[in-house]
Order: structure tokens, then sequence, then C-alpha cells
């Protein structure tokens, strides 16, 4: 396996910081994913939401535990991707 699969063959991926926002990076990241056929799971992070883009914005333990990370963690660095290849 290429090192560079995790990144390229994401089955994945949460983009933290969503938006709905037109202009905004958050809001051309979910935009592009899905216009470019990507076949993964997109998850959709912003807890000022309910709706990104037509993705729902699931609420349950592993997103508190997130919001968390990041509140305490990645400050200045949204929005960004977390992905996970399996």
């Amino acid at each position: 396996m290429n090192p560079l699969d995790k990144i390229f063959k994401a089955q994945t991926i949460a983009v933290i910081g969503a938006s709905n926002e037109k202009g905004s990076v958050g809001y051309a990241l979910i935009k592009n994913l899905k216009g470019s056929g990507y076949q993964g799971v997109i998850y959709a992070v912003n807890p000022s939401h309910k709706s990104i883009q037509g993705f729902d914005i699931k609420r349950g333990r592993w997103y508190h535990n997130l919001l968390y990370r990041i509140k305490f963690n990645l400050r200045n660095t949204l929005p960004f991707f977390l992905m996970k290849y399996e």
C-alpha cells in the first residue's frame, strides 16, 4: 500500500468548519467534494448549524468529543479535513 493512499483514497472525510456561506473555505470544500464525484462518506461539522449544503449534522458522543478536541487542541486551524482510510 502506498502511504499516500490514506490521503488520496480516503473513505471517510470530515470537513471541520463546513459552511453554507458562499465564498467561505468551508463552503468551497463541501461543494468541491460533492462535485468531484467522491464516493466516500462526508461529514460536515459545524456546531452552529443543523444542516450544511444538504448534509445533516449528526450530533452524538463522537461529535462532542471532536468539538472538544478542536476547541482545546486545534485553535486557528479551521476549516480542515479529517480523513479515515479503511
